[in-house]
């Protein structure tokens, strides 16, 4: 079975890679950093480097982020945002570097106390401001993760996938890096149990639900992933790749009658990227399907012809 495509996301821009790409999740601050003890010059050189990066000059972005390091040697952010400027730029052992600072810093309190929002550093109490290490924590191991898999090192990328899923099972985004690794890589049976403990960690995400329905079908569990994207549907009566998973499993056992009104639900919601990646498994399935009637009646009702 083909893995579904993979696309990188980023706080800066959406990128296509040649081989694999997973998503690069960008530090989400509450506040904009210190004001405090560093103050103005602190927030500005923020500021700067956060437009350099927008505009694709991530090195006049890093420059900007140095800054911030050498301002607050013990603070995450400047780390976290450099690193991402490094990504970008292809600077991935250096990315490395910065998130894996970022991640020993916040086993040191030192680098715990500078966490929480960037106005209350010196006022959140401490039990607070731990509270909040996990989940930036997360993001880190998540974010290096994406380095080691654009570096085509992904049992690396694996790890540090599901040390963000361990640290945030509830985060769908890091279900969805980890199972496009485990997808790129054929481990089928690994994206069952992903998505498993995503469907328990949120148990009312319907992609979660759908994507878990998915990888039940790639491992060959039919009746398992119908039974998924069937409470997947019915939970949102927006998802179109629940209903278009649908209509391919019931065309896989040539059962049209139930396939074409689950297309023709997910056609009306009227989503072209999804319509494309829906034909595009069919086509798929039609090449381990071949005398599947319902499958061709699918591909001409996707394709229009």
């Amino acid at each position: 079975m083909k893995s579904r495509p993979l696309l990188i996301g980023s706080v800066i821009g959406i990128f296509v890679l040649s081989v694999i790409a997973v998503g690069y999740v960008g530090s989400h601050l509450t506040g904009k950093p210190d004001r405090l003890l560093t103050g103005v010059q602190y927030n500005r050189t923020w500021s700067e480097g956060q437009n350099y990066s927008r505009n694709g000059n991530y090195l006049a972005a890093i420059r900007e982020y140095d800054k911030m390091v050498a301002l607050r040697p013990n603070k995450v952010d400047g780390y976290t945002y450099r690193a991402i400027a490094e990504a970008q730029a292809g600077l991935y052992d250096r990315a490395v570097e910065d998130n894996t600072t970022g991640i020993e810093l916040l086993t040191q309190r030192q680098g715990i106390e500078e966490q929480g929002n960037a106005a209350d550093v010196l006022g959140m109490p401490y039990q607070d401001k731990l509270a909040t290490v996990s989940e930036v924590q997360a993001r880190l191991y998540h974010n290096r993760g994406y380095v080691y898999a654009r570096r085509g090192e992904f049992e690396r990328a694996v790890r540090d996938f599901k040390q963000a899923v361990a640290l945030k099972p509830d985060a769908p985004v890091y279900h969805s890096s980890l199972s496009d690794l485990y997808q790129h890589m054929g481990q089928y049976g690994q994206d069952v149990e992903n998505w498993k403990i995503a469907t328990v960690s949120a148990p009312g995400d319907p992609a979660s639900w759908t994507n878990y329905g998915w990888s039940l079908y790639c491992l060959g569990n039919l009746p398992e992933a119908m039974e998924a994207n069937r409470h997947a549907a019915q939970m949102s009566v927006v998802s179109a790749t629940a209903r278009y998973n649908l209509g391919l499993f019931y065309s896989v056992e040539d059962q049209w009658a139930q396939a074409e009104p689950l297309y023709r639900e997910a056609l009306a919601i009227n989503n072209t990227d999804k319509r494309e990646r829906a034909l595009g498994r069919v086509r798929d399935a039609m090449r381990m399907h071949p005398r599947s009637q319902a499958l061709r009646k699918a591909e001409a009702l996707l394709s229009g012809s």
